[in-house]
């Protein structure tokens, strides 16, 4: 399985192809109802049919596409910038967690925990602690 900052690339990534292609998509019908405006018809008026005028069908599919597409774009911009704020977050998380990392001499990292392993360090961190607290501060 993929780490979560992989996975929120990936989530990102997808998120940013979907909004531009719908992006994309709206704009085109948009222009094409702006290019191709619908005939001024009454509503009351039927063709010979009963039906009503041929290409309102097709003017309905237009506008239903476009609405589609534009929640479509809508919903991937929400999740683009979801997906942003969760992978700065990470990026965040994982720099606080580096500056709580230090190098020994030998280039090997050593994480620094808040309670040390073992007794003896426990014990030499009480006494440390305590006679740190029990001098007085030093005035320049």
């Amino acid at each position: 399985m993929n780490s979560p900052a992989k996975a929120r690339r990936t989530y990102r990534r997808f998120f940013a192809r979907t909004a531009v292609f719908a992006t994309i998509l709206v704009l085109g019908l948009f222009g094409l109802g702006l290019v191709f405006p619908p005939e001024a018809t009454p509503p009351y008026a039927l063709s010979a049919g009963g039906v009503g005028e041929a290409g309102s069908g097709l003017r309905d599919l237009q506008l239903l596409v476009m609405v589609g597409s534009l929640i479509v774009a809508i919903a991937s911009f929400v999740g683009l910038g979801t997906a942003g704020m969760l992978e700065w977050l990470d990026a965040r998380r994982a720099r606080k967690e580096a500056k709580m990392r230090w190098t020994r001499g030998d280039a090997r990292t050593v994480a620094l925990t808040t309670e040390p392993a073992n007794e003896r360090l426990r014990a030499l961190r009480a006494v440390t602690t305590s006679s740190i607290e029990e001098t007085p501060a030093q005035k320049p």
